[in-house]
């Protein structure tokens, strides 16, 4: 400990005492570790409380600032705008290269660059060029990386050489954590917030007009945060050389308060953000491309409908966001005779108030009602038997219809390229008795029900399928030349089906039915060729057909579910209703 205390003595002694004994003991792997700066990751000190205080902490009491996202919205932007040199205006030159970079970035967060910038007097068109001959440009790479995003990743080998360039611009919080000494805290919300406070001192390169005020901004910053503003700055040759670009349809109040965010970096005053200008904030985050301070915005709006405010919400929401449109359609439905009477539902667009009727309508109609209510009046048995047949109708008439179509294609066997076709792919779902009557292969008891809590499962099992009088051909594409065509049939044996139905959230206190996912399973198959006239490519093509006709039966059965399930859907709620109100079923 005490060699490592004289080689680090600007690195804690609980850090040291940490890393010491994560190591083993072993001296030369904990210096290594310090020097590498693993232990401003690893040391569980760093993340906890701390009596260390920074050189410069002052009690100063900042107002309280919450994040509209959980990652900062400037540093991905930074990063491809650093890496291209889009909107540089200052120009590093190093003993080994020059290094392009932003005076309003080198100043907010350096009191040394910006000493140094305001010296300079920029010529017309050209940028400053500010000479740090001293240092090689990697090393002022790594410096520009901690100045636009507040971290850094210190290569060991650059470790003192950075060290040495941080404490000559003034840097201390680099300079610390290029030691592997525990940094104060972070100024970079509130340093990239000078730039908002007072654009004139840093370096301001252009204007936003807001009903007709002009507003100073930092191109790289908006930019960084607005892949819209990026864009117009960058594809858009006319508004490249406009120094003023006007911004319509929104109010200065609002576009400050977009402003206050984007300048701390995704963060803003607690109070700032409200249910009162909320949706004016979604829709211009929306407009400006800023993802998660649009889904900050939207959960205000979430926990804030009204019945006042519902319809308005639903008409901005209707195609920026299905989730608030989903979520205020339901608190719609569940209060809809007083939404009715509302002055927003009276001045939605016509089309929009009919379509949310007739979506009502339909909500209400289709409705579980005897899931929860016919219990009472019905054995489960006979709920669950009611359901069943009608799944059991519902499967035999939708299999009757499926026709599998034409296959072809080209098989790449041991004897070459082979082209084969097969043709009237017709299923069966059962076969003619004695009497000529029709005999299905599914059974009612082959089909399951079950209810649980909030969902209904409707397994089937055991189900067959075959096709009897499928046409093949194929002919060999190389010589020498080999044809064949014949006849088959095929059986289809063990197919499973499950389809699940959540009960979800109730519609003025009746409960609905909704498909949440089906699958369907191919078990066992069985293929047969018929009047084939080479023996020895027999084997080849029953497995090419046998495989193919395999694929066709899961896909078009899976289709067949993906087309109907609402029909059955609304079959069983029709059906539960009428269970529920002891009448006959009416199929539709």
């Amino acid at each position: 400990m005490d060699v490592l205390q004289s080689m680090f003595p600007d690195v804690s002694e609980t850090i040291l005492r940490e890393v010491f004994q994560s190591v083993d003991g072993d001296l030369s792997r904990a210096a290594d570790w310090i020097l590498a700066g693993r232990h401003l990751e690893n040391s569980p000190s760093q993340n906890s409380s701390s009596n260390i205080k920074s050189e410069n902490s002052t009690n100063v009491l900042k107002p309280a600032v919450i994040s509209v996202g959980s990652k900062s919205i400037l540093a991905r932007g930074l990063k491809a705008i650093l890496l291209d040199g889009d909107f540089a205006d200052v120009s590093l030159v190093c003993k080994d290269g020059e290094v392009l970079a932003h005076a309003c970035i080198l100043c907010a967060r350096s009191e040394y660059l910006a000493a140094l910038l305001s010296s300079i007097e920029a010529q017309s068109g050209q940028m400053r060029r500010l000479e740090l001959l001293d240092f090689e440009a990697s090393v002022i790479q790594l410096v520009l990386e901690y100045l636009y995003f507040d971290k850094v990743n210190i290569p060991q080998h650059l470790q003192w050489k950075l060290n040495s360039v941080a404490s000559e611009l003034g840097i201390s919080r680099l300079r610390r954590m290029s030691e592997g000494s525990l940094p104060e805290e972070s100024t970079y919300m509130e340093d990239l917030f000078k730039l908002r406070q007072n654009p004139g001192d840093y370096f301001s390169d252009g204007f936003l007009v807001i009903e007709g005020s002009k507003l100073p901004i930092h191109k790289v910053v908006i930019a960084a945060a607005c892949d819209y503003f990026k864009a117009l700055w960058t594809v858009n040759m006319a508004e490249q050389k406009m120094d003023a670009i006007p911004v319509e349809d929104i109010s200065k109040e609002t576009f400050n308060l977009f402003l206050d965010v984007i300048y701390r970096d995704g963060h803003t005053k607690s109070e700032s953000i409200t249910p009162e200008n909320a949706v004016d904030m979604f829709l211009l985050a929306n407009r400006m491309i800023v993802p998660s301070l649009q889904i900050f915005c939207e959960d205000i709006i979430n926990n804030n409908i009204e019945e006042e405010n519902a319809c308005e919400i639903l008409e901005i929401a209707w195609s920026l966001s299905s989730t608030l449109r989903h979520n205020t359609l339901q608190f719609i439905f569940s209060h809809w005779e007083k939404i009715q009477l509302t002055d927003g539902f009276k001045q939605l667009p016509p089309a929009m108030a009919v379509e949310l009727k007739q979506r009502y309508d339909q909500e209400s109609e289709n409705t579980l009602l005897n899931l929860l209510r016919a219990v009472s009046d019905h054995e489960v048995s006979d709920i669950r038997g009611s359901i069943r047949m009608e799944v059991f109708e519902f499967l035999k008439d939708q299999l009757d219809e499926m026709n599998v179509g034409d296959e072809e294609g080209v098989a790449d066997t041991p004897f070459g390229d082979v082209e084969w076709r097969m043709s009237n792919l017709r299923v069966s779902t059962g076969d003619p008795d004695e009497q000529d009557n029709f005999v299905p292969f599914l059974k009612p008891e082959d089909i399951d029900v079950i209810f649980d809590h909030k969902q209904l499962t409707i397994a089937v099992t055991n189900l067959r399928v075959e096709m009897k009088e499928i046409k093949w051909w194929y002919k060999r594409l190389s010589f020498p030349r080999v044809e064949d065509d014949g006849e088959a049939s095929a059986a289809v044996s063990g197919v499973s089906i499950k389809l699940c139905f959540n009960i979800v959230s109730q519609l003025l206190g009746i409960p609905l039915l909704e498909v949440d996912h089906f699958n369907v399973n191919v078990g066992q198959f069985d293929l047969r060729l018929r009047n084939s006239k080479v023996d020895f490519l027999y084997n080849i093509f029953a497995k090419v057909f046998k495989d193919k006709i395999r694929s066709s039966v899961q896909r078009d059965l899976e289709q067949l579910f993906q087309d109907s399930l609402l029909h059955l859907t609304k079959n069983i709620n029709e059906l539960s209703r009428n269970l529920a109100e002891g009448s006959n079923f009416r199929r539709y």
